[in-house]
């Protein structure tokens, strides 16, 4: 994090506090005006008049608000005047030169603009309890699909993770945790933006930005754009996830919170970490496992180097290859935030840190087509009782011989500690009404300590194997951005706003150890394997820069119960990644004297890493090194007239993509290079109207077409295998970009704080991008092709209803739920080398059924809230299967976490406690291979208690 960060987060903080107020009048005159100066004030979204809107003349006492029309009189001297027009959640105008003579009444017509305006998607700010009533406005009155998620309902969440509280927002569902899919889209077809400046990710095989990596106290809100219009990246698709942080607060705030919980097959109980370095509790590792400076920038091999060289190579490495064994501390977490407004001057900072552990117990099986057609197990890391629950235990000791006692399968056991810090800073400055800069900085850092051990039956040796794989990554986010906001009353009300943003992104993977030992029958005992990844030191380092200037233009018309945007801007993105691999393993040669039982800090010592004992051998591969670029050159405009009940949204957006990348040598970058990338040119059109039924029911319907490109990774053709038995994922340079024609439709009823939406949608793809497997005589290679085709539709229902019908009592409940039916097909055709086994099937990740429902009841006597939370993901698809075995696919599961929070410390209530119950059912989380075991395992209940405290 750069000190620019630390220095302003901390005079935000800790700074004094400084805050002018311009004082108001405690009271006004109710009085009857007859002259002088008379205008009406409406609701730019809208066009609707704006009742309570505060109307006064600058320099004198004169004021008064509009009524229930819209309207004002005002009877001032005559004179020239500057008229000021301010309402709460909008932006404050200010009309200069308005002359009003004797005897005369001048007129004027002022359109407020919701706070954070933009054609398109209106953006209306609460700083309120109605903040959630304000929400719902805003999308009453939004021209696109979108669902918004305040920071209040992100604080009544169990987790403090975006990707936990996205998951309860209709049409959208999380794989593993924090890769978000939007009606039943994956990861290719979203796009996440900070503002309205794109994320890069410190995924390598993604293309997402993995949402578990931002902490929700850093958010003021989020926003998922489900219809496309021009202003939005060509890479729509499924949608936008746009994260906006913490904004500036009209009055001087300082809070801090922390939290403690406990999970119930975790916490106190015997964890498994990799040893590293003294920062490593703060999530910062790479330093102590650093690639030791002896080794040098050409592949270490025999031949180039002399025995004793690769011998002081080798010896150089920590030997460290085990674990270490401790009781598991609580998870924690620890936050600050705070702003203050000083004049012109606006200031936001906020910090958090939080640790996470997580041990799980699983069972995983892999399968082969056996002789008779059927599916016979070929490694088996699962427990006998998992297989005597399952009734597959009469199929595995069909594979494992009489005299192997089953004791030894073990399954998998996984231990990972992971460490969160974020931190964001912002100054505005309003250079005059009509003008204000802006400077945000937003930092988000993980590091996850993982050990996995597995231990079961392994086909290819015929005898039961041990795999111990100690790993350490970290994963960044860093993002600035200079921005301006500029409104010129006098040229057609124009707002001209313009951004500039560097975004960086990296991953470090340093000193990956993999080792594994076979079960030797003769001998009873486990003896280290020298084939596969065992004895395997891995470093992989990966870097993503992101520069997107851009500039938007907008401009508003009035006349007689019409209301015209128009809106035009230009971006440029300039997006470059580098990636490296290198991969070394310490091979046997002359052993006498050695004994391979040995555990591997005691087979691996200094004195046994010689010419005749273990040597250290470079794998590194042609392919372990790539760069890659993106340039995408963008312009658009849009047109949003609004006639009574009417709204019309039409645009176009022109896209020039170039996308570039070089696999090669890591040790030569002119041999072999594998070359791949794509230029084109896409014209995205969109179409949208809204019909306003009544004022309170909408329906929408809009058309766009839209792009999904392939990442970087999928165009590389570096190979990885994250299992031993288990397929090698390799890219595809060939590879194309998918096409999307979008079609949704839209009803709803909104009656703050109650709602009834019900959404259609409907998505078809041309050359969309799926995984398949490719035949090979070594292993299974996933990669991605360009398939035939692929159509997805679906149903959204979503209701907000409160229980006053109950009568006083129901009054303070709410019941809440989503409910999403997704049904997709994606047609693969005729493949050259295909392998796969279903040829139509599901889109990968999309889940034909998702359920959301929340009970919320309110105490007002106890200032207290409780909430229940319920949640359905159905079964969707994880891998394809291949040689005439089935699918994979997770199977359905329910979840319920309950939350209970009470404000404490007089009228103020600056002091909160709450209680979270998470994961309550612990349903065993299962994956089938067709009716087959394949993966299964539990994640715990966790129960924490947070404590927060408002300063001021």
């Amino acid at each position: 994090m750069g000190k620019r960060l630390w220095i302003v987060l901390l005079t935000t903080i800790f700074g004094v506090q400084g805050i002018a107020q311009e004082s108001t009048p405690s009271s006004r005159e109710s009085r009857q005006l007859t002259g002088g100066l008379s205008g009406v004030v409406i609701d730019l979204a809208t066009n609707r008049p704006l009742p309570g809107a505060s109307v006064s003349i600058v320099g004198t006492t004169i004021a008064t608000q509009t009524d229930a029309e819209g309207g004002f009189l005002l009877s001032p001297p005559p004179g020239i005047y500057t008229l000021r027009i301010s309402c709460a959640g909008y932006q404050q105008e200010t009309l200069t030169g308005i002359e009003v003579r004797a005897g005369e009444t001048a007129s004027v017509e002022v359109a407020l603009s919701p706070k954070g305006l933009r054609l398109g998607e209106v953006e209306v700010r609460a700083e309120t309890d109605n903040g959630p009533l304000a929400l719902l406005e805003e999308r009453r009155t939004s021209a696109v699909v979108s669902e918004i998620i305040s920071a209040r309902e992100m604080a009544r969440d169990v987790k403090s993770d975006a990707a936990s509280v996205l998951s309860r927002v209709v049409g959208l569902s999380v794989v593993q945790n924090k890769y978000i899919y939007v009606r039943g889209l994956g990861e290719r077809y979203s796009h996440t933006t900070l503002g309205d400046a794109t994320l890069p990710t410190p995924e390598p095989d993604r293309r997402v930005v993995p949402m578990d990596l931002i902490p929700v106290n850093l958010l003021q809100e989020v926003r998922v754009v489900k219809s496309f219009t021009p202003d939005q990246p060509g890479e729509f698709s499924g949608g936008v996830v746009r994260l906006r942080t913490l904004d500036s607060p009209s009055s001087g705030t300082l809070k801090v919170s922390t939290s403690i919980g406990f999970n119930t097959q975790t916490s106190l109980k015997s964890f498994l970490t990799d040893p590293g370095g003294r920062w490593d509790w703060l999530g910062f590792g790479k330093g102590a496992r650093a690639l030791p400076a002896l080794i040098p920038d050409q592949a270490v091999i025999s031949g180039r180097y002399s025995p004793s060289e690769l011998q002081a190579f080798g010896r150089a490495f920590r030997p460290v290859w085990e674990p270490r064994a401790h009781r598991a501390s609580p998870n924690q977490s620890y936050s600050i935030s705070g702003g203050r407004s000083i004049g012109r001057w606006g200031f936001v900072g906020a910090l958090h840190f939080g640790t996470t552990l997580q041990r799980q117990q699983e069972n995983r099986l892999f399968y082969i087509l056996g002789g008779d057609g059927h599916p016979v197990p070929r490694s088996i890391f699962a427990t006998p009782d998992f297989l005597r629950q399952q009734g597959i235990l009469p199929r595995a000791r069909a594979v494992i011989p009489e005299e192997m006692d089953l004791g030894l399968l073990k399954g998998y056991t996984s231990s990972a500690r992971t460490a969160r810090l974020g931190g964001l800073a912002s100054v505005s400055y309003q250079w005059t009404p009509q003008h204000k800069l802006f400077w945000r900085t937003f930092y988000a850092h993980d590091g996850t300590n993982q050990v996995r051990i597995y231990q079961g039956w392994y086909e290819s040796r015929f005898t039961v194997i041990r795999n111990q794989r100690l790993r350490f990554t970290e994963e960044e986010i860093a993002s600035e951005q200079l921005s301006g906001e500029h409104v010129f009353p006098g040229l057609a009300n124009s707002l001209v706003a313009w951004r500039w943003t560097y975004s960086r992104a990296r991953l470090d993977e340093p000193d990956g150890r993999e080792i594994i030992y076979e079960f030797d029958r003769a001998r009873q005992q486990f003896r280290f394997f020298s084939q596969l990844q065992s004895g395997l030191r891995l470093f992989n380092i990966m870097r993503e820069n992101l520069r997107e200037p851009a500039l938007d233009w907008s401009a508003f018309f009035f006349g007689r119960g019409l209301t015209l945007s128009l809106k035009a801007g230009a971006s440029y993105s300039n997006r470059d990644r580098a990636f490296l691999s290198r991969r070394f393993r310490f091979i046997p040669r002359r052993l006498r004297g050695i004994n391979l039982s040995l555990p591997p800090e005691r087979l691996l010592v200094l004195e046994n890493i010689r010419p005749d004992g273990f040597e250290l051998f470079e794998e590194t591969r042609p392919t372990d090194a790539y760069v890659a670029a993106h340039d995408i050159v963008a312009g658009y405009a849009m047109a949003d007239l609004m006639a009574k009940k009417w709204r019309l949204i039409a645009g176009a957006r022109v896209e020039d993509s170039d996308q570039s990348v070089q696999t090669f040598n890591p040790f030569n970058r002119t041999l072999n290079v594998v070359e791949a990338g794509q230029k084109a040119r896409d014209i995205l059109p969109s179409v949208g109207v809204v019909l306003a039924l009544t004022p309170q029911m909408n329906l929408r319907l809009g058309w766009s077409q839209t792009v999904a490109r392939p990442h970087f990774r999928e165009l590389s053709p570096y190979e990885y295998t994250d299992v031993t038995g288990g397929p090698s994922a390799r890219g595809n340079p060939g590879l194309r970009r998918t096409r999307i024609r979008n079609l949704d439709l839209r009803w709803e009823w909104l009656r703050p704080p109650e709602l009834l939406a019900v959404s259609f949608f409907l998505k078809q793809m041309s050359d969309p991008i799926e995984p398949v497997i490719e035949p090979s005589n070594e292993t299974t290679i996933a990669s991605w092709r360009n398939v035939s085709g692929a159509r997805n539709a679906g149903v959204e229902l979503e209701v907000r209803q409160n229980l006053g019908l109950l009568g006083a009592f129901g009054q303070r409940m709410q019941i809440s739920g989503n409910y999403t039916f997704v049904h997709s097909e994606v047609t693969i055709g005729p493949q050259p080398l295909n392998a796969l086994t279903s040829l139509r099937r599901p889109l990968v990740g999309q889940s034909k059924h998702l359920f959301n429902a929340a009970f919320d009841y309110e105490i007002p006597r106890w200032a207290a809230h409780v909430r229940l939370l319920g949640q359905y993901i159905g079964r969707r698809l994880t891998d394809v299967g291949a040689y005439g075995l089935a699918d994979i696919a997770q199977q359905g599961y329910p979840s319920m976490d309950f939350i209970f929070s009470k404000q404490f410390l007089g009228e103020a209530k600056r002091m909160e406690v709450k209680v979270f119950l998470e994961n309550l059912l612990n349903h065993t989380i299962r994956f089938a291979q067709g009716p087959d075991p394949y993966w299964s395992y539990r994640r715990g209940r966790t129960f924490q208690i947070g404590l927060s405290y408002r300063i001021y």
